[in-house]
């Protein structure tokens, strides 16, 4: 027995489609978990002070940002692709009104990341 037995070895395209939407919210849970870490981290960092721990934040939230932003294209290329998909529900101006919703969700944690970079940079 090998660490490898339980992986699954994706031949083709459909395989590899289809087990996207599984990708999708198991990296949309660990978005949600890193944020609440970046929170915890950035209320240490404003009661002890420390300029470093709001850097730290700054750096976890920008990368959810770029993940989150990668993971709202994949979520319009299952919707494309695949018949049932995350949004699969939803009628045409719902799910795209929740894709929409998603950006604007990430440009306020890019307007709460630039609040935090000034605050380290500058140690108000």
């Amino acid at each position: 027995m090998t660490i490898y037995d339980n992986v699954t070895h994706v031949h083709e395209a459909e395989e590899a489609l289809s087990q996207l939407s599984n990708l999708i919210s198991t990296a949309v849970t660990a978005i949600s978990i890193s944020f609440m870490l970046g929170g915890v981290i950035l209320l240490i960092a404003n009661l002890t002070d420390q300029e470093g721990l709001a850097q730290i934040f700054v750096v976890l939230v920008f990368l959810n940002i770029v993940v989150g932003s990668v993971l709202i294209l994949a979520i319009g290329m299952e919707c494309i692709l695949e018949p049932i998909c995350l949004l699969g529900k939803m009628d045409w101006l719902s799910a795209a009104t929740c894709l929409i919703m998603m950006v604007f969700y990430l440009v306020l944690w890019f307007y709460f990341v630039c609040v935090v970079n000034t605050y380290a940079t500058n140690g108000v």
